[in-house]
This record gives structure tokens, C-alpha cells and sequence, in this order.
């Protein structure tokens, strides 16, 4: 009875031993993986941060976002210097978190548009659309800046960007 006591406990004892030395050489994955960015958000400091992105493709990275907007990732082969090989390198640093076609015929003056246009907007519901009609009663809204005032993040003041004129 002794015997089979102790066989347990050195088998016990065996397996603690081995799930410790496999714990402590699993690896955190979380570190391995690459960071992703937004391509419709990300900041010029990420765009640099991507191998393969210099200050340059970096700037017209940017300029093109602000021109045309991306409408899926492979619009970055559209800018010069990105062909089939950096895209194929620098895509898989890339999502979008929403589409966004901008027509800039179809921008709403902010100051003068409808409740039901100002709910068509992101971020912006009825409650926000009721505050903002009540504010440009007594103000004209002159920038984004005055849209924190209604309490919206900035991201969602940075998707207002090219869908209103003020």
C-alpha cells in the first residue's frame, strides 16, 4: 500500500513538474503578431512605424486618404512607388474599419441641414442631431473642434472630415 502511495505521488509530483517547465516555455503570441492599422486613421507616425514605409510613401499615403479615401486596401497600389511587391509587404499591416465613399457634391452644410441629415451621419443619432439643431440657434458651428461639444469621440469627428461644409 505504501509502494502505490508513493508511485502516485512521483507520478503527481512528475507531471506538476513537467506542466511547469511547458508553461514557462510557451510564448506569448500576442507579441509575435504584427500591429495593424486603420488605413483610414492611422497617424503618419504608424504609417512610418511599417516596414517598407518611408517618410515619403508615408506623406502620400496620407494624401491620398485625403484626396480620394480608401475603398478597400488594394487601393494602396494606386499611390507612386507602391507596386505589386511593397503591397504584397506592407497589406497584411493594414484593415479598414469601415468603408467610406465620400462624394463631395453630396457634403451637407452642417449649419443649415435637417434632423433627418444630421442622423444620416456617423456618430451622429437623434439626441446629438436635436443638440446640435439647438446650438446653431444661438452659434454657427465654424469647425470639427466644436463637435466635442456634443460629445463626439474623435474618431467619430474624423469621419465627419469631407461629408459636411460648414
Amino acid at each position: 500500500m505504501n509502494k502505490k502511495i508513493i508511485y502516485s505521488f512521483i507520478i503527481i509530483i512528475v507531471f506538476l513538474i513537467l506542466g511547469f517547465i511547458n508553461y514557462d516555455n510557451k510564448k506569448d503570441y500576442s507579441e509575435y503578431q504584427e500591429k495593424k492599422f486603420d488605413l483610414l486613421y492611422c497617424s503618419y507616425e504608424d504609417l512610418v512605424s511599417v516596414p517598407g514605409i518611408g517618410p515619403s510613401k508615408a506623406n502620400d499615403i496620407i494624401n491620398y486618404r485625403t484626396l480620394n479615401s480608401f475603398k478597400n486596401i488594394e487601393d494602396l497600389k494606386n499611390i507612386s512607388g507602391i507596386g505589386e511587391k511593397t503591397y504584397e509587404k506592407i497589406s497584411v499591416y493594414f484593415y479598414l474599419s469601415q468603408n467610406t465613399y465620400i462624394n463631395i457634391s453630396d457634403t451637407l452644410n452642417i449649419n443649415s441641414c435637417s434632423e433627418k441629415d444630421l442622423i444620416s451621419l456617423p456618430g451622429i443619432g437623434k439626441k446629438t442631431a436635436e443638440k446640435i439643431i439647438s446650438y446653431r440657434k444661438i452659434k454657427k458651428i465654424e469647425n470639427y473642434d466644436e463637435f466635442k461639444i456634443f460629445g463626439l469621440s474623435e474618431k467619430e469627428i474624423q469621419s465627419l472630415k469631407g461629408l459636411i461644409e460648414f
